[in-house]
């Protein structure tokens, strides 16, 4: 599988990665955030297909593409992001801290 085939099997799952990063960063209060490191490895990890490139090394396509969609969730407003004593913290924006122009979409 090309990189391009590959890519655009991610793209036509955009949707599906979308939904689950958001779920993935839901949290039940508003103070609470998610921090640490890897904190996307669950949900890479859901859409890799294994595959080898020309160096006989594993690609992460879907790595560059997954981070790709949740800097896009950031600028958004659908990810919020606060300081907390482990890092930068995460967390899915509640329904009333969602940007009108993204309720909408």
């Amino acid at each position: 599988m090309t990189d391009e085939e590959y890519l655009c099997r991610l793209e036509q799952q955009r949707e599906a990665i979308t939904k689950d990063i958001l779920e993935r960063f839901r949290t039940k209060r508003r103070n609470l955030y998610i921090a640490g490191y890897n904190l996307l490895d669950s949900i890479n990890a859901k859409y890799r297909i294994k595959r080898v490139d020309k160096k006989n090394q594993y690609c992460d396509l879907e790595a560059a593409f997954v981070s790709d969609i949740f800097h896009e969730l950031m600028e958004k407003g659908l990810i919020v992001t606060a300081e907390t004593r482990n890092g930068t913290g995460f967390r899915a924006a509640k329904s009333d801290e969602i940007p009108k122009d993204e309720k909408s979409a």
